[in-house]
């Protein structure tokens, strides 16, 4: 029989597996734990019983919700709550919501164009009905502007319009005079939905809409919110919210979803948001097709109508892109401003084959004027030839073999609309449609969004990558200074340091390092892209492997010149689970779903490498997979992984410090969801909990206290779904609705208040308090792994041994806020006698190192050391040491 002190000195190790208990030969495992649940290891070796959830706001209609998480900076913060189909906004546990006001918008203003003032130049124009206004563009330079104006009933409070744009982008305005941007600064709503604040005592505020482009633009509804919160639609049902994958920068967030259309959130304000659709008119595009088909444009720019050869157009391609490149010049362009031209024409060649003639035709009143480049497409015009009447001209230069390009266009303007129509019998440019409408299969209606040259037809052309026919990216990122998205077995980069813009071609011909790019991966079961994440390198995480994608170059930004290299630096396959971004390391679920790794980079490989997180548990997710993960920073790195059962298994991580261990999050409801938001002390850690109160489910998002908060003292905070009182003492606090029938635990004013039932949304202490904390209770089991000490005859597993006695080293303890036993059926709670004194028994030591004391239990050959600890009572261990007797 043998007697030994063992020290249990640090209990950041975390959980292992049930399979690597009988390691007691490694230092790692036998120092771990075989349960910890609700204690909250910190890095430097000491546990917590965790903080308390604080109640922060209940679900919209206790629907099942995805929090993404809006950082513009540490102080600048929000949550975008989605809903089915629907998104809200929550800053500082408040949901945005709009005041009430006796302000309206004009009754049916888009049914009553007596109600808008209208303004156009270059025969634009609007046209007001079916509850819709068309905003038409009818010339280059030209524009057309609606204005209403209503009276402010409420002046001084804050009023914020609901503007759905049906077709954009169009220019708003509104200010205290017509034309005015005062109250919104002048912007560019795209396709979707905006509301948009303001506050002004003046009494009476402008709405001004513009279209200045050759296109017609749709404004839908248009009315002051009521008073509520505030509300946007989006297209995204519940079974898609966990395939929203997002990227932030600046003001806006780009989301993608497997098979919806990429969407933008815009912040225009704090309190002003919009979701509209991401809409790029410059790429990307497939490669040219394969059939013998020629399509022909029967406008240059504008609204008009794309023909086939042959059938080729199904009712599913309305949106999409089409690109063409047109042979010679014969389209007619409208002019409706001063200094606007046609679209240039390039001109090659020698003698009659540089022959350009033109006609200018229409009722005009202004100065027309031909000028000519031997620069570039843009730049480097000057004038050649110029008049101010209609008539037929022609150009022969003489410069042969010297590439120039021509334009004609108003030098001055006063009214009217000049038709200037360009013939040259060489060259052509590339245009670009989208289609509106279905017409046939082998026909359809199209904006034209960057001119073609002629009506000739043209075997030159490609559809948009993007489509309801051909699907759309699955992710995004930000990486290198381009948006980039991916799906299917592609990958995407926008022009750099233009995030609208897919052009692959500078100067609509030649490829530089920053245009866009277009890949196939082209290799392996891709199947499906489910996350992209911007480290060193971009890796995107694929069904069967991860994919690494960067320069040809080591170190250089990818670029189309420049080369790109796709490469596997791992084969584990990834789940359908966003990654996350940790510093330079990147961490995913394997595609079982049953594990996390990591992606660090390996200075031998040149390359990221996979690495198993939870090797030493691998049963933490068996049957209950990680549906999501969230990153928290401070105070120490905590990887929150959300399981299928509703419970969350956190991995506290500091490679440096070679800190992996693994705890568990357990409340008195199911977790549905997380996110993170920073801050300076402690990063805020949100929950969505369902619960059941009353007999009903409800869903509420709770916010993690920080650690410094849950030491004891006045208010000690924890609980969860917990409210916080601080004001004049008093016994009755009310605030409790959203726990209404429910047993609740209280610390007030420094002390275990005791459980109390809500009735009526409050509960009456028995004294009055100036500072409580009233919430759910819950509590935290710690189980030692295998205990292999005092062994005089080789190893101590397989013999009968007990626990004899624990010294415990504590900071912040209460009198009686840690149990402890050899199981977790018998267990003593800490002596009320020390030293021959009482202790009082609502103190909280701010330190604790007492002499060793007795441990409840018998001889067993699996004696552990359990510790318990229960909220609102505040405990963090920092060491233990085990006095084992084994009977050997």
């Amino acid at each position: 029989m043998g007697r030994q002190n063992a020290p249990l000195q640090a209990f950041n190790r975390g959980e292992i597996g049930k399979l690597a208990l009988g390691r007691v030969d490694v230092d790692r495992l036998r120092l771990s734990a075989e349960e910890m649940r609700n204690w909250v290891p910190h890095t430097v070796g000491p546990m917590s019983l965790r903080p308390g959830l604080a109640f922060a706001t209940p679900i919209r209609g206790n629907l099942r919700s995805y929090d993404i998480p809006f950082v513009f900076s540490v102080t600048e913060r929000a949550i975008l709550e989605m809903t089915a189909g629907v998104m809200r906004v929550v800053i500082n546990d408040q949901v945005v919501t709009r005041p009430v006001v006796a302000s309206t918008f004009p009754a049916g203003a888009m049914t009553n164009p007596a109600a808008w003032s209208i303004a156009s130049n270059g025969g634009g124009n609007a046209e007001i009905g079916d509850g819709a206004m068309l905003l038409r563009g009818q010339s280059i330079g030209g524009g057309v502007s609606a204005t209403a104006s209503f009276a402010m009933a409420s002046p001084g409070v804050e009023h914020a319009l609901r503007i759905n744009i049906l077709a954009g982008p169009v220019t708003l305005r509104v200010g205290t005079q017509g034309g005015g941007d005062d109250l919104v600064r002048e912007a560019s709503l795209g396709t979707g939905v905006h509301s948009l604040t303001f506050t002004t005592t003046e009494p009476t505020v402008f709405v001004q809409f513009e279209n200045t482009s050759y296109q017609t633009f749709t404004v839908g509804t248009v009315a002051i919110e009521p008073a509520g919160p505030l509300e946007l639609p989006t297209p995204w049902p519940e079974a898609a919210l966990p395939l929203l994958r997002y990227e932030q920068s600046g003001d806006v967030v780009f989301v993608a979803c497997l098979g919806f259309k990429q969407r933008r959130i815009e912040r225009r304000s704090r309190r002003s948001w919009s979701l509209i659709d991401l809409v790029v008119d410059d790429g990307p595009f497939q490669g040219f097709p394969t059939k013998d088909l020629k399509l022909k444009f029967s406008v240059g720019l504008g609204f008009g109508t794309v023909t086939a050869t042959r059938p080729l157009f199904r009712p599913q391609q309305v949106g999409s892109l089409i690109r063409a490149f047109t042979p010679q010049y014969n389209h007619a362009f409208r002019i409706g401003a001063a200094q606007s031209f046609t679209p240039p024409i390039r001109v090659a060649g020698v003698g009659e084959d540089r022959a350009v003639s033109y006609t200018l035709g229409g009722t005009f009143v202004g100065e027309w004027e031909v000028q000519r480049s031997f620069t570039g497409e843009f730049s480097g015009y000057t004038k050649v030839q110029e008049g101010s009447g209609v008539l037929t001209g022609k150009i022969t230069d003489g410069f042969d073999n010297s590439i120039v390009w021509y334009r004609i266009g108003l030098r001055s303007y006063t009214s009217g609309m000049l038709v200037a129509q360009l013939f040259h019998g060489g060259g052509g440019r590339t245009g670009i449609a989208r289609i509106q409408e279905f017409i046939s299969s082998t026909e359809v209606r199209v904006s034209v969004l960057q001119a073609v040259s002629s009506d000739f037809l043209t075997e030159d052309w490609r559809f948009g990558d993007w489509s309801d026919v051909v699907g759309y990216p699955s992710t995004v990122a930000l990486h290198d200074g381009r948006l980039c998205f991916a799906g299917r077995d592609k990958f995407w980069a926008s022009v750099s340091d233009a995030y609208g813009s897919f052009a692959d071609t500078i100067d609509g011909s030649n490829v530089g390092d920053s245009s866009a790019i277009s890949r196939s991966i082209g290799y392996g079961p891709v199947a499906i892209i489910n996350w992209l994440l911007p480290l060193t390198r971009l890796i995107a995480g694929a069904e069967g492997s991860e994919i690494s994608i960067r320069s040809s170059a080591l170190d250089a930004p990818i670029t189309p010149a420049g080369g790109i290299t796709i490469k596997d630096c791992s084969t584990q396959g990834s789940a359908r689970v966003a990654a996350v971004k940790c510093d330079k390391r990147g961490l995913f679920v394997q595609r079982s779903g049953q594990r996390l790794y990591q992606l660090a980079y390996d200075v031998n490989s040149q390359d990221y490498e996979a690495g198993n997180l939870n090797r030493l548990h691998p049963d933490l997710f068996l049957n209950n997979p990680i549906v999501r993960l969230a990153v928290q920073r401070q105070p120490d790195t905590r990887i929150h992984c959300l399981r299928a059962d509703g419970t969350v298994a956190v991995l506290t991580f500091e490679p440096q410090d070679q800190v992996e261990a693994w705890w568990r999050v357990e409340t008195d409801g199911v977790v549905e969801d997380l996110c993170v938001l920073p801050d300076a002390v402690e990063d805020m850690v949100y929950y969505t909990v369902r619960r059941t109160i009353g007999g009903e489910q409800v869903r509420y998002r709770e916010r993690f206290a920080r650690l410094d908060q849950c030491r004891g003292g006045a208010l000690n905070r924890m609980a969860d779904c917990h409210i916080i009182y601080q004001g004049s003492p008093k016994r009755t606090i009310d605030g409790l609705g959203h726990l209404e029938g429910c047993s609740v635990i209280a610390w007030g004013d420094g002390r275990d208040l005791g459980t109390f039932d809500v009735i009526g949304g409050q509960v009456t202490l028995p004294d009055p308090v100036s500072a409580a904390c009233i919430g759910l209770p819950y509590q935290a089991w710690f189980k030692s792994s295998k205990l292999a000490y005092a062994a005089q005859g080789g190893t101590a597993l397989n013999q009968v041994k007990r626990v004899v006695s624990v010294g415990l080293i504590m900071a912040d303890v209460h009198a009686q806020g840690l149990q402890y036993g050899q199981d977790f059926e018998v267990m003593d709670d800490l002596p009320l006698v020390e030293n021959g004194a009482d202790v009082e028994p609502d103190a909280v030591r701010n330190a604790y190192d007492e002499p060793m004391i007795s441990v409840p239990g018998t001889w067993d050959t699996d004696s552990r050391l359990c510790l318990t600890a229960s909220a609102p009572r505040p405990v963090t261990v920092m060491a233990a040491v085990i006095e084992v007797e084994t009977n050997g």
